[in-house]
């Protein structure tokens, strides 16, 4: 056992040298993305390690929960509602309060979901939170799903958890996914560093490069300075270098962007940073 932990160490290793090389020749373009892989690595060095034989009591929880999802998963979206298709994912890597946080919020979640009027759904859960997938329709006014979104993302907030959307086509079809990521659920011995600044890594998911956040246009940004001092911009800045790290939060009502001075990266926890927790920041 204790060989197979220094041979998962020694591979960590060699995977962060390879990604500092591919630093080194994408420059500022490849950042997000070396960071969002460091950031998984991490995740799955963090499981490896601390892996240890299912408690007896386990497998009769999951089997409880799993009751529980599918009930009210099926009990909410039935096939006289216009749902033709519902499938789910349940990681085993999804905690315990993973699953607390989904029974605890999982009505909430339906009620923004059937404000899509989807015609299939896919839920997945992970270990940071859950993903419910929905296939909608391109016209349908979503201006009743703003406002339940932003209701249930500052409820969230106050939990250190973010909503946040993706939309891409699936089978020619609009495909909208809803993800709930929460803070502290993995990666606990990282953090994201920026100067002498250290946020959770949750945010490395949100990392974009500079090109990326000047495409999505005009909106609301926060600036947050070496001395972690919050600007609130309505446009983007017009100074924009390689020296900044790009967080865009694609929230459904508004979308929000942060600047912060100084290159960000994936590093072990140290007392040196100051933590700086982005959800305390705007309460």
């Amino acid at each position: 056992m204790e060989e197979t932990q220094r041979d998962l160490r020694r591979a960590y290793g060699e995977s962060l040298r390879h990604l500092d090389d591919l630093r080194s020749l994408g420059g500022a373009n490849i950042a997000p993305i070396a960071g969002q892989i460091q950031y998984h690595l991490a995740s799955m060095l963090e499981v490896a390690q601390s892996a240890e034989p299912l408690a007896r009591e386990l497998p009769q929880l999951f089997k409880i929960f799993q009751n529980q999802l599918i009930n009210n998963l099926y009990n909410q979206f039935k096939p006289g509602d216009g749902v033709k298709t519902i499938s789910h994912f349940l990681n085993q890597k999804a905690g315990l309060r993973v699953w607390e946080k989904f029974l605890t919020h999982d009505q909430s979640l339906y009620s923004l979901a059937k404000s899509f009027n989807p015609s299939a759904i896919s839920l997945s859960l992970e270990a940071d939170g859950f993903v419910l997938g929905l296939e909608t329709n391109e016209a349908e006014d979503i201006s009743e799903a703003r406002k339940l979104a932003y209701r249930f993302t500052q409820d969230l907030w106050q939990e250190n958890a973010l909503l946040t959307y993706r939309v891409s086509e699936r089978n020619s079809r609009p495909w909208l996914e809803i993800a709930i990521r929460f803070a502290g659920l993995s990666a606990k011995d990282l953090s994201l560093t920026v100067g002498d600044l250290a946020f959770d890594p949750l945010f490395v998911n949100y990392m974009v490069s500079r090109e990326e956040l000047v495409s999505i246009g005009d909106h609301h940004i926060v600036s947050i300075s070496e001395s972690a001092v919050v600007t609130l911009h309505r446009e983007i800045p017009e100074q924009l270098t390689c020296e900044q790290t790009f967080i865009h939060l694609p929230f459904l009502f508004r979308p929000l962007s942060l600047i912060i001075s100084g290159r960000g990266m994936l590093q072990a926890k140290h007392a040196k940073y100051s933590r700086v927790e982005l959800f305390d920041l705007f309460r």
